[in-house]
């Protein structure tokens, strides 16, 4: 995704929005048809004459303006309006009062509107030499109501401004030489020349780097400054990172102090990690993706102590090329007879030396900081004994194609887990392949539990979260999960672990009244019945009698831990599913039913 796709998913097209400053480049230009007004430091003209001579700038994208302002406050040009995003791209850093701009931006949006921000990070552009911005800063400037900028700030700019390789901004990767561009004599000159000037004075005033300008956001909230919280942040791609702020957000997911120690560089130094890290690579007739997934171990910005690949009995070329692969790669290769993802995994834990031990399954890619990210919270002493730190993972098809940014961000779940509840509820979605585990943690629990060929991610995560160990959760996709027509999580397979670890669970947690605690009754039992209820109808739906009769029969595995109303229920369901035009035909009535019943109640409610 380039800038414009980032942007463009924070909102919706069809959507009523305000744009400031879109200059020469609008994210949502009106001639595309998105439904925006705009708000600029100039009109249409004044813009075109401004950037006519810049052979880098497409003037012919420069559109009407609605709203010119000279560095005065949005509201009082807008008065009236309620819009359902506001984009300000590359505009924060000018403001002269940050937080006079995030609480007009609140009048102005709706109760679920959002404000998406575009940030330069100061770290590859002219600000390099700048001191990061405080949040004490940011509120000093709004209790004086400045809408200008100090002349130290102005001083600052020109005393401070560098190049690299002659550009005032540049990607991560461009490792040019850095040159200052006016002396003090200068800087001062131009202090003494803008000093008294009545006009707002352009600038950078503000100096973000990702986890700074969150955690001043975090704090700004915290301490009741604002309202907005964030709701989606992306990192920094080229020189600017991105972040979009509503009411209902819920908020930076990572620790304060880590913020902190991320913002100013102070984190642990990875070069001197005494730590170790072991790869464990399950591989069964994987050659289509395998050389792609070792390829990104290899990659990693942090080294792994070993690269462990388990051969679990392949019956295709992967053993042969394995033996190719490790001529090219430092792996260390071991067959076994096959039984299984489990069983592989575990054996491969038994051979590692490392103090962690990292997942990757074969058709599964990491991102370069894969590992580097991961360690991080295991050497700082904010956290109880970990077990297990975890992200998020972008989905990518079987060709490698982008399916889906943030999948985590689509299952409703929670994270980090901080209950049984909600280990037991639903599927917990710790991807092995974007976790890093203590090997203490794992050895704890007996490692995987053989049997299961699905949820077996979930089985082992719960032990070691109920064995007392804590989970940190990165909300950031740090390796490429891959969805595809063989992958283990869509094959028959999964149906039988799934009645063994529903079995499993309905015999070790039991309802317990007198603590309140409905484990069976309100976790467990939803969750699976629901799940194989869905698979059942789709048995039916493709006509596959004979899976559609292994989840009824699964179904029927439960019905020893129902009641007799819950048993019922599961049999019309079954009746009605099986029967798809009686439940066509009976679904008005249902929703008679429904409407009249929800009447009675209601008046029961007003009569008492």
């Amino acid at each position: 995704m380039d800038r414009m796709d980032i942007l463009r998913s924070l909102f919706k097209a069809a959507d009523f929005g305000l744009e400031i400053g879109p200059s020469y480049n609008p994210v949502a230009p009106k001639s595309l048809g998105y439904n925006v007004e705009t708000l600029d430091h100039a009109c249409a003209a004044d813009l075109k004459q401004k950037y006519q001579d810049d052979p880098n700038m497409d003037i012919s994208k420069i559109e009407e303006v609605d709203y010119v302002t000279d560095g005065q406050r949005i509201t009082s040009f807008i008065k009236n309006n309620k819009y359902d995003y506001i984009i300000a791209s590359h505009v924060l850093e000018h403001i002269p009062d940050v937080i006079g701009f995030i609480k007009d931006c609140e009048s102005l949006l709706k109760e679920d509107g959002v404000l998406i921000l575009a940030i330069p990070d100061k770290r590859f552009c002219f600000d390099i030499f700048q001191p990061l911005t405080s949040t004490g800063e940011v509120i000093q400037a709004y209790l004086e109501k400045r809408t200008r900028h100090p002349v130290g700030k102005i001083f600052d700019h020109f005393a401070y401004v560098a190049y690299r390789d002659g550009h005032l901004s540049w990607s991560q990767e461009e490792l040019g030489s850095l040159k200052l561009t006016h002396s003090i004599s200068e800087a001062k000159q131009m202090l003494e020349t803008k000093k008294d000037a009545p006009e707002y004075i352009d600038i950078h005033a503000w100096r973000f780097t990702p986890a700074s300008f969150r955690l001043i956001i975090n704090d700004l909230y915290q301490a009741g400054y604002i309202n907005l919280k964030e709701k989606a942040f992306h990192d920094t791609l080229g020189f600017e990172f991105f972040l979009s702020l509503s009411f209902q957000g819920n908020g930076c997911p990572v620790d304060r102090q880590r913020l902190l120690e991320q913002a100013y560089d102070v984190s642990p130094d990875l070069a001197k990690i005494d730590k170790k890290i072991s790869v464990v690579i399950p591989v069964y007739n994987g050659e289509k993706y395998l050389e792609k997934a070792i390829q990104s171990v290899v990659d990693q910005t942090l080294k792994p102590y070993e690269i462990i690949v388990v051969n679990d009995g392949s019956t295709d070329d992967s053993g042969l090329l394995l033996t190719e692969l490790a001529k090219k790669y430092p792996l260390l290769i071991f067959n076994k007879e096959n039984g299984g993802q489990s069983s592989a995994r575990n054996y491969g834990v038994r051979i590692a030396n490392g103090d962690f031990i990292a997942f990757l399954d074969q058709d599964d890619i990491w991102y370069p900081h894969h590992l580097e990210n991961l360690v991080r919270p295991f050497l700082e002493n904010h956290y109880p004994e970990l077990g297990w730190v975890y992200s998020t993972v972008d989905e990518i098809g079987e060709g490698g194609e982008l399916v889906r940014l943030d999948c985590l961000a689509f299952t409703g779940s929670v994270h980090p887990k901080k209950t049984i509840d909600q280990c037991l509820s639903a599927d917990m979605f710790v991807v092995p392949s974007a976790t890093l585990i203590s090997k203490k943690a794992f050895n704890d629990v007996g490692g995987f539990d053989e049997r299961l060929s699905g949820y077996e991610d979930d089985d082992l995560f719960l032990r070691i979260f109920a064995k007392g160990y804590s989970n940190v959760f990165i909300n950031k996709s740090l390796a490429q999960w891959r969805i595809h027509g063989t992958s283990c999580s869509w094959s028959t397979r999964m149906a039988t672990s799934r009645i063994i670890y529903a079995k499993k669970l309905l015999d070790q947690y039991q309802d317990d009244y007198i603590r309140g605690c409905k484990y069976i009754t309100n976790n467990i039992l939803p969750r699976f019945i629901k799940v194989i209820l869905s698979e059942y109808y789709r048995g039916i739906l493709f006509k596959n009698e004979s899976y559609a009769k292994l989840m009824r029969d699964d179904l029927y595995k439960l019905y020893p831990y129902m009641n007799s109303r819950s048993k019922l229920k599961c049999d019309i369901k079954l009746f009605i599913l099986k029967h798809q035009l009686l439940k066509l035909a009976i679904s008005p009535f249902v929703k008679i039913y429904r409407q009249i019943a929800r009447k009675l109640w209601q008046n029961q409610a007003d009569f008492i």
